[in-house]
């Protein structure tokens, strides 16, 4: 498999030569001679657009775990923009490092789910993983030109962070707790797995087919989608933490639809009632 597209029909740009490991199917430089890839970089927006409104509407636990998993999404927009505009390498590790520290920041929330207050544990767990997001930084910056450990050190915290969740989710599906745990877990597989990142492997194995197309459809490419899923899929995961974490401490969590109907939030409800 290949991870390097050039695009033969691009022309030259501002930001060549291009200093990134990869180079998507969009063709480069076809609307502006200062964008490399100019509906990647309006897509990965969306993927800032969604921690930015969940941090304004949706903490409801007002805890820090859930803002650092918001910034560091928001992180892997921004240098998703960086990256699709520029194709620099320097561009390219402010993508794909907040990537690994999101997966990590998932580790930690799952970690702590059911701790209502700070323990010691738990202080050891972030120090440990912030040691880890440090060597995952050194490693990515040694090897760089080698994309192959960028995609073995995301994919394997992203399974993870994907098993440990199956297992919150159904670890009990007779509890009032399940169907929104389902719903939630359901819908971010949808969009991560399903909508986004099953068009993008399908394009970066395709694209000397699919590049006619996209230069026709004035650029327009799978990888937007793949934008758009994995945002998607990465906010729906965090509002599956939120959710999980109302419950655990005692109180119902459910899901209400803001701005028009268009953004789903979690909401924090009335204690649990205890049958005894």
């Amino acid at each position: 498999m290949s991870y390097i597209f050039y695009n033969s029909q691009s022309s030259l740009g501002f930001w060549e030569p291009h200093s990134s490991s990869v180079d998507f199917c969009e063709p480069n430089y076809l609307h502006s001679i200062y964008i490399a890839e100019t509906h990647n970089v309006w897509s990965s927006v969306y993927i800032s657009l969604l921690p930015i409104l969940g941090m304004i509407f949706c903490n409801p636990l007002n805890e820090w775990r859930t803002i650092v998993m918001y910034l560091t999404l928001f992180c892997v927009g921004i240098g998703s923009c960086f990256l699709h505009g520029t194709l620099h390498w320097l561009s390219q590790s402010a993508d794909e490092i907040p990537m690994l520290w999101l997966n990590l920041s998932f580790i930690f929330a799952l970690y702590n789910l059911g701790n209502s207050r700070p323990r010691k544990s738990v202080s050891y767990t972030g120090i440990l993983l912030f040691g880890i997001g440090i060597l995952q930084t050194i490693g990515y910056f040694t090897m760089r030109h080698i994309y192959d450990f960028f995609l073995f050190s995301f994919i394997s915290s992203l399974l993870i962070v994907i098993l440990w969740t199956i297992y919150i989710v159904f670890r009990d599906i007779h509890s009032t707790d399940y169907p929104i745990r389902l719903y939630l877990f359901k819908n971010a597989m949808y969009s991560f797995v399903f909508f986004g990142a099953s068009l993008w492997i399908y394009e970066m194995n395709h694209c000397e087919h699919l590049l006619p197309y996209y230069i026709s459809m004035n650029g327009i490419t799978f990888h937007i989608l793949w934008h758009l899923g994995s945002g998607t899929g990465a906010y729906l995961l965090i509002l599956l933490m939120i959710a999980v974490r109302i419950q655990t401490i005692g109180y119902q969590a459910e899901i209400e639809w803001i701005l028009y109907g268009i953004f789903p939030i979690i909401k924090k409800t009335n204690p649990k009632v205890l049958l005894t």
